[in-house]
């Protein structure tokens, strides 16, 4: 097919990972459409463009960094006026790349930008740029569900545009003729608890009342005392650099970590699942397991879920999972149907992006321009 003379999109990369995935995705998506691919490390010549509110701009951003970055141990490490003079850098770090990108995106003749999640540092400021000289943004993203990627115009995770109706999933499983799922008879004997990336987006971004893992296994705690006979079993991120040991060694006889254990095993040994928003959640949701979200995620909806917004709420919410709570069977199955056959595309893009995932791919972004 030629060249679309309408549109063209230029894909902005943060990574080597994501250049690697961005160049061979440009290269399918050329066949149908003008598309570009830029490298942070390698960006065309563009003259910095002034911005009158350039600081209030950025601001979010750097605050959103500043409290990531604040949430290692390194970071509770430094003291109080180590970071003010961070922030100072890092804010003008800011408003420099978002004057560059301004520059860039304005001497491009781009009607759409594509970006790798859009939260971190970087991709942030290059939306914010994109946003203010009208363009749209299409943002990519693994997931939701093991082994599928995905784009979205609104955004990832909490941000996606995947509905949150209970109504619109009764709706899907009368359409597709969708029956429900018999879940397993279970009792309550022991709890998964999915720790997460310290410095992952989800919970600076995503998190209104978890401040971090200290907070969250604090919560846990209180709520394990409570519950005796019930085994609260929490792991470590397999990704996360983050060291444990001083939570690890304050763990009640009912709580202790295990790291070695696959997520999808432990998840199955367990009657419940509490997490903030992570991946977990929806490798729960597979499983037909009673899930407590803590934070805000794409699955944080009742009643597939039981969302929580605070210590109160997550005492109750856990008795009524005590008491035999559990999502209505053909919610979760059409919940799960519609990302596989209507929203997700198969394949992971990090991992394994094959030429059919490309070409599925290539047909979502064409759907969405």
């Amino acid at each position: 097919m030629p060249h679309s003379t309408q549109y063209c999109l230029c894909l902005f990369s943060a990574s080597k990972d994501q250049r690697r995935y961005f160049d061979r995705l440009s290269h399918q998506l050329s066949q149908e459409l003008n598309v570009t691919s830029w490298w942070y490390k390698d960006l065309p010549k563009a003259v910095s463009v002034p911005i009158a509110n350039a600081d209030e701009l950025a601001a979010p951003i750097v605050a959103q960094w500043l409290r990531r970055k604040q949430s290692t141990r390194f970071g509770r490490s430094k003291p109080g006026w180590w970071w003010q003079l961070v922030a100072l850098w890092q804010g003008w770090q800011a408003v420099r790349l978002l004057r560059k990108y301004t520059g860039l995106i304005s001497n491009s003749d781009c009607s759409h930008v594509g970006v790798w999640n859009g939260k971190k540092f970087r991709q942030a400021l290059f939306v914010i740029a994109a946003k203010q000289l009208g363009k749209s943004v299409l943002f990519f993203e693994t997931g939701p569900l093991p082994g599928y990627s995905m784009v979205d115009s609104q955004g990832v995770n909490a941000c996606s545009s995947i509905p949150k109706s209970a109504d619109f999933y009764q709706a899907w499983a009368q359409q597709h003729s969708l029956m429900a799922q018999a879940a397993p008879a279970q009792t309550m004997q022991q709890v998964f608890i999915p720790f997460q990336v310290v410095e992952d987006s989800n919970i600076y971004l995503h998190s209104p009342w978890i401040q971090d893992m200290h907070h969250f296994f604090n919560e846990v705690k209180a709520l394990a005392r409570s519950y005796p006979t019930i085994q609260f079993v929490f792991k470590q991120h397999p990704k996360c650099s983050e060291k444990y040991d001083d939570l690890m060694a304050i763990c009640l006889p009912n709580m202790r970590f295990e790291n070695t254990l696959p997520s999808t095993k432990l998840i199955a040994e367990s009657q419940a699942v509490i997490t903030i928003n992570s991946t977990v959640g929806m490798e729960a949701l597979l499983q037909y397991k009673p899930l407590l979200v803590l934070g805000e995620a794409l699955y944080d909806f009742a009643p597939l879920t039981l969302p929580v917004r605070d210590s109160v709420a997550f005492h109750s919410a856990f008795a009524q999972v005590i008491d035999g709570w559990r999502a209505p069977s053909l919610l979760t199955k059409a919940f799960v149907h519609y990302l596989e056959t209507e929203y997700a595309v198969p394949g992971d893009a990090m991992k394994l992006a094959d030429e059919s995932h490309f070409d599925a791919m290539t047909r979502k972004v064409l759907s969405l321009i």
